[in-house]
């Protein structure tokens, strides 16, 4: 099973006519769903408020075939992002999330984990980066069963990093038991300053991570391990881009589900990963992205209609 943590929100979406459409999202909630699509057991282990908002959460993962493992749903508020899309199809965010059921938790809340994961996912900025569920999840994640992968997506979002420096070590720590971390250029710009992406995948590399990742836009995307490395480029497949939203997440769920696919959630086998293997599997992801640009928000493809896109 893939296991995804980190916030949950309603996303009030601004249509063309000016008025706001309620879509469930946040990026480790879109990426429990991709993945399932995908056809990855997938679950999402980060509390969900019991409000209305919270029953449209809950209701989309259950659809999805996504287990929601916390035992319960606080009587907390469900966060809320209003999103505004950009002449360009590039989404700006603004957030309320004080006293959120996804912030303000206590570690009981967090389920406990046994042999069925494969791997434990945790989406950066908006949980890692707030002061009161940063501390809390982190310490969560590293007593994890060590044999327990976990894969980093820092999602930075700076108007929710409550202090960076506190942000930035708790990606540190993670990134030591890391098997996977990827980043979009924009989170390595934040995290690293004007570092060129191969000196950042080097960086992640020397942190412990077995697989780095940086997603660079419309440019592709490169993927390393310390035997070899790779640029994928994005192909002209004819498809109508409608927005970017959750393009990063879909792409990092294709990322994990096909590893988990191929018996190579480990540190071992993604060494055997030389450069031809790892553009294969970053030509998957981006198809991925890719099919989900081509709808509006969150709405990420099967793996049929992936591989039928590749063919």
């Amino acid at each position: 099973m893939i296991v995804t943590v980190g916030e949950n929100i309603i996303d009030l979406v601004r249509n063309p006519d000016g008025l706001f459409a309620a879509v469930p999202g946040g990026s480790p909630y879109n990426l429990a769903i991709a993945a399932a699509r995908l056809g990855a057991p997938a679950g999402y282990a980060m509390p969900i408020s019991n409000d209305f908002f919270g029953d449209q959460l809950a209701a989309t993962l259950e659809a999805n075939g996504v287990a929601y493992l916390p035992t319960a749903r606080p009587a907390r508020p469900t966060g809320l992002a209003f999103v505004d899309i950009g002449a360009d199809g590039q989404p700006s965010y603004a957030f309320y999330r004080e006293q959120a059921a996804d912030v303000a938790i206590a570690a009981a809340e967090l389920p406990a984990l046994g042999a069925e994961v494969d791997v434990v996912e945790v989406g950066g900025a908006p949980a890692l980066g707030n002061k009161e569920c940063g501390p809390v999840l982190c310490e969560w994640l590293l007593n994890l069963d060590e044999a327990v992968p976990l894969a980093l997506d820092p999602n930075v979002r700076p108007a929710l990093v409550d202090d960076k420096q506190s942000f930035l070590e708790r990606c540190d720590a993670i990134c030591a038991r890391a098997l996977v971390c990827r980043l979009s250029d924009e989170d390595a710009e934040y995290m690293y300053g004007s570092l060129a992406p191969d000196a950042v995948l080097d960086l992640l590399l020397g942190k412990g991570v077995a697989l780095a990742v940086i997603t660079l836009g419309a440019k592709g995307a490169m993927l390393a391990t310390a035997e070899a490395r790779t640029r994928v480029e994005i192909p002209d497949r004819g498809l109508p881009v409608q927005d970017t939203i959750a393009a990063g997440d879909c792409f990092f769920a294709a990322l994990l589900a096909s590893l988990r696919a191929d018996g190579r959630l480990n540190a071992g086998a993604l060494r055997g990963l030389d450069a031809a293997g790892l553009g294969s599997l970053g030509d998957f992801c981006v198809a991925a992205a890719q099919i989900n640009c081509s709808r509006t928000g969150c709405n990420p493809p099967t793996r049929g209609e992936v591989e039928e896109l590749l063919r």
